[in-house]
C-alpha cells in the first residue's frame, strides 16, 4: 500500500515539476519581449442595477384627526 502512495507522490510531483518549468520559461520569454514592463490599461468596474419597473404611486392616506 505505502508502494502506491510512493509513486503517486513522485507522479504528483513530477507534474509539479513541469508545470513549474513550463511556467519559467513563459514569464522568462514575457519579460524578454517587455510584454511585463508595458503600462497595462485599466478597466473600470461598472455595476448596473437591473431593470426595475417604474414606481407606481401610492393611494393618499387617510388623515388622521386626533
Amino acid at each position: 500500500m505505502s508502494k502506491h502512495i510512493d509513486l503517486i507522490a513522485i507522479g504528483f510531483l513530477l507534474i509539479a515539476f513541469a508545470f513549474g518549468a513550463q511556467l519559467h520559461d513563459a514569464l522568462q520569454a514575457g519579460i524578454r519581449q517587455g510584454r511585463f514592463l508595458e503600462p497595462r490599461q485599466v478597466r473600470p468596474v461598472i455595476a448596473v442595477p437591473p431593470c426595475m419597473p417604474a414606481l407606481q404611486h401610492l393611494a393618499r392616506l387617510p388623515r388622521v384627526h386626533s
